[in-house]
């Protein structure tokens, strides 16, 4: 593969420089607490602990624009009321013992989404299934934005089967989706990478990518597909944020008009970035990207996922 070459990634990160970048989602604040297990509860049987250790990050959507604004001068963003999300994670093995939710959205009102995004370049939504985009506002962005719409539509522990691309959206410019979120679509148990091409009977997109985990990514559209198969190097922290991270940088690279390859490219070395911390700690830069490029040989690997 012979990869992006250094020019042309200079002319990546200069044109989404430009760009006017609307972004809209639900924020989930990622509150992470490390426990120490100190035995069991002799009335119970309740495992009982002590917390050691607590962080907290903007996650979900406001994540995906913490990414952005590294890359673009000109974001505006769309949110409601955080969902909190609380792990508990087991210290001495890194192990998550348990996850609470609290909070709730509630649908954005369209004319404020015309007013905010009427003269963005680009519409990135991170619709992960909290109530702020419901089936109206997604009939209404599909409507009036398909053209320059990147789109990711998360299936969770709280939504699942029930926040799916389609029928939820009809159509948009750039989509993202994992082989679960794909299965649930189509109602195949395992999809494999080319019943991507399915999806088109129910959502009209310009360009698609299927991230497979462990099997790496495979993009397609138009006369032109790609697969990238997985890079490993050294121990994953945490998966959480890194689809995330996927689908915002490989949405830059989409409204910077880049191919598929390098669209691909791009993608998965930020979802291989945010497999190295816990959740969505960091927020991945142009330098680091350009950095993991180089120091993991991008153009000697099929993909960093």
């Amino acid at each position: 593969m012979s990869g992006l070459k250094n020019k042309m990634y200079k002319e990546f990160i200069e044109k989404v420089k430009k760009l006017k970048i609307g972004i809209i989602g639900e924020t989930i604040i990622d509150d992470y607490k490390w426990i120490q297990l100190i035995g069991t509860s002799p009335k119970s049987y309740c495992p009982s602990s002590v917390v050691v250790k607590e962080e907290k990050y903007d996650g979900g959507a406001a994540y995906v624009k913490r990414i952005v604004e590294q890359f673009s001068n000109d974001v505006v963003f769309l949110t409601d009321t955080p969902i909190v999300k609380t792990r508990y994670v087991e210290n001495h093995l890194q192990t998550k013992f348990l996850e609470l939710r609290d909070g709730s959205n509630h649908p954005i009102d369209i004319d404020e989404i015309d007013d905010v995004f009427e003269d963005c370049d680009v519409i990135i939504v991170a619709d992960f299934g909290h109530n702020l985009i419901d089936k109206k506002v997604a009939n209404h962005l599909s409507d009036n934005y398909a053209e320059r719409m990147c789109l990711m539509c998360q299936t969770n522990s709280s939504n699942y089967g029930y926040n799916n691309l389609s029928p939820k959206y009809h159509s948009a410019a750039y989509v993202c989706l994992d082989q679960k979120e794909l299965g649930l679509i189509l109602q195949v148990k395992n999809p494999e990478q080319n019943y991507l091409y399915h999806l088109w009977d129910f959502l009209k997109f310009d360009i698609g990518t299927l991230t497979m985990g462990i099997n790496g990514a495979f993009s397609m559209g138009g006369n032109s597909e790609y697969k990238a198969d997985c890079f490993r190097n050294g121990a994953v922290v945490d998966t959480i944020g890194a689809g995330d991270t996927f689908f915002a940088v490989a949405s830059l690279a989409y409204a910077a008009g880049h191919p598929i390859k390098n669209i691909t490219l791009l993608g998965s070395l930020g979802g291989y970035y945010n497999t190295t911390f816990p959740a969505t700690k960091k927020a991945i830069s142009p330098n680091k990207l350009k950095n993991l490029y180089i120091k993991y040989g991008a153009e000697e690997h099929e993909t960093v996922y």
